[in-house]
């Protein structure tokens, strides 16, 4: 039982960063590295590669708008 709920079946992972339970009531538990609480089963490099690579995207991102919006002021302002 958990959160009120009853369940089929129980899977306890641990690792050097914790562990992660889940429950299902299906034949497959959850594998996917990208779900918040499966990330601690992932090494630090991977998950320190996964967020810079997101990091250097929004960074790129805010470039991008940041110089049409300077281009646009420069139109303004001449």
């Amino acid at each position: 039982m958990f959160n009120g709920k009853e369940y089929d079946k129980k899977e306890v992972r641990i690792t050097d960063y914790g562990f992660v339970e889940e429950y299902t009531n299906g034949d497959i538990f959850c594998q996917s590295p990208l779900i918040g609480n499966g990330l601690s089963l992932n090494s630090r490099f991977w998950n320190a590669l996964l967020y810079g690579a997101i990091l250097a995207y929004m960074f790129l991102g805010i470039a991008i708008v940041s110089d049409i919006f300077m281009e646009s002021i420069e139109e303004i302002t001449s």
